[in-house]
């Protein structure tokens, strides 16, 4: 409560103009108004601007406190606690003196850079040596920590349910063989994590030579080439089951967008272009997309699922693989997939 009611207090305090730290901005240009303007949006962080340095020119004529001659000078005179020097206004040899100098005149220094406009979500720095790197590729950065556990997890989890579930499998091999003319298990080609080509497996949900002229999307679950023990197996998401192979083998993870086969993502791209984002992780058994659309009939019905899948890659953690495997077997369990 203490605590609470002093960081109140202080904010408030800050607010009225008491206990502000002074600053200065050095390089004039937008990035040096964007900085005035936010503190002056939030005075309770208590910081009370003293004024603009640069070299004078016709378009910060008048808009200036000094240049840089006086600004040391003026930095000791008037107390500054901390200069912002923005660095697209600013060259090394002026930034040098202000560097040197802050721990004798007791200031910070603080490097504005504009990333606006390019800065994506996954930014990272690297370090080669003392040197900083700053990446702004809009790749998922490959954390090691959450790869590592994630594909634990998908292993672990893989073998429980093909153990545990081995004589229900077996039986669900058995009703498939028994009730339509051919193999048991469907392969077809796939596009994984960065359009790396694999066969993915299912129980047959089709006749035999379905797709004889080529390939064709399902017509849901009135398509006249799926099995009547196919559409229950669609509709309970049973004809997955075989995928577990895949993830153990390392080409699918339990939770991750939806495969598509290398024809029809040629036409998803045409019309949603982002789709390209979802080759960066690795494909899953389910997904978003599964959960809150299902199968797709056309491609039109695959950009509107890639809609759901999308999220996926921004927020992926344990939690919310979680979550959407939680949603599956609340699907599966009550035969609503589409």
């Amino acid at each position: 409560v203490i605590r609470i009611g002093g960081l109140l207090f202080l904010r408030e305090y800050r607010a009225r103009g008491y206990n502000n730290r002074r600053y200065v901005v050095v390089g004039y240009g937008k990035l040096a108004a964007s900085i005035k303007s936010f503190y002056d949006t939030h005075p309770e962080m208590g910081f009370r601007f003293c004024g603009y340095f640069d070299q004078p020119t016709l378009e910060n004529q008048g808009l200036l406190t000094g240049d840089y001659t006086n600004l040391l000078a003026y930095i000791q005179k008037e107390q500054i606690d901390c200069v912002y020097c923005c660095m697209p206004y600013i060259d090394n040899n002026n930034l040098r003196p202000i560097a040197d100098n802050a721990e004798v005149l007791d200031y910070q220094v603080k490097l504005l850079v504009d990333f606006r406009g390019f800065l994506a979500r996954s930014t990272s720095v690297e370090y080669h040596d003392f040197l900083p790197v700053l990446n702004l590729s809009s790749e998922v950065i490959a954390d090691f920590r959450v790869n590592i556990f994630k594909r634990s997890f998908d292993i672990l989890f893989s073998l429980l349910a093909l153990g545990l579930g081995a004589p229900f499998f077996l039986l669900i091999a058995v009703i498939t063989k028994v009730t339509s003319k051919g193999p048991i298990f469907y392969a077809q080609e796939r596009i994984g994590r960065s359009g790396k080509p694999f066969k993915i497996y299912k129980y047959r949900s089709m006749y035999v030579d379905a797709e004889k002229t080529g390939p064709v999307l399902s017509g849901g679950l009135l398509d006249a080439r799926i099995t009547p023990w196919g559409r229950f197996m669609r509709k309970t998401r049973l004809d997955e089951i075989p995928q577990f192979y895949n993830v153990l083998i390392g080409d699918m993870s339990v939770v991750g967008p939806r495969p598509e086969r290398q024809y029809f993502i040629d036409q998803i791209v045409e019309i949603a272009p982002e789709y390209r984002s979802l080759l960066k992780v690795k494909p899953g058994i389910t997904s978003i997309g599964q959960i809150r659309f299902g199968y797709a009939a056309n491609v039109d019905e695959m950009v509107q699922r890639l809609r759901y899948d999308l999220i996926y890659p921004k927020r992926r953690s344990f939690l919310f693989d979680m979550w959407i495997i939680a949603q599956t077997l609340r699907v599966m369990a009550q035969g609503r997939g589409k």
